[in-house]
């Protein structure tokens, strides 16, 4: 992060040490569990310099997240690791609300940990149209796209399939 930017409140998605110094060989100040609040200050590589209840330390990026958990989130963690990207997922579906298990309650539960989604949860979700028309707001058209590309001096590109195929 930038020098002289604002401190950004974020969360924890995972079980994290937070350490000393950014460095896996720094001294541990103290462990936090899955949707522990913290301020968000520099970053430094693949670390996250964060302030927890009032103690500083260092974290890895995947392991903190900006924003806030809604209210009524619920955050659990599983013994196992499956990724950070499954972890953000889990986090960003539950977050934004785009599905749901029941129209019924008002809880989400988001979960940290290994596992993906199963048959059931599939089978599970609904869609949330007015989530879904959120969403459309924000597709370009083709014509958007290759300007703002243009704009961005992006240029395509032929890329070989690595599959062993053509």
């Amino acid at each position: 992060m930038p020098s002289g930017w604002a401190a950004t409140p974020g969360f924890t998605t995972r079980s994290a040490e937070l350490r000393a110094d950014p460095s896996f060989a720094a001294r541990v100040v103290r462990r936090l569990t899955p949707g522990t609040e913290a301020v968000l200050q520099a970053q430094r590589g693949g670390w996250r310099e964060v302030v927890v209840e009032g103690a500083r330390g260092w974290v890895r990026t995947y392991q903190v997240r900006a924003g806030r958990l809604p209210p009524d989130t619920v955050v659990t963690s599983s013994e196992q690791s499956r990724g950070v990207l499954a972890d953000l997922a889990t986090l960003s579906r539950s977050a934004s609300g785009l599905f749901s298990r029941s129209r019924t309650t008002s809880r989400t539960t988001a979960t940290v940990g290994i596992r993906g989604l199963s048959a059931g949860e599939l089978e599970a979700a609904q869609a949330d149209p007015a989530q879904l028309e959120k969403l459309k707001s924000h597709v370009a058209s083709r014509d958007e796209g290759r300007r703002l590309a243009a704009e961005a001096r992006l240029r395509a590109r032929s890329v070989k399939y690595l599959g062993g195929g053509s």
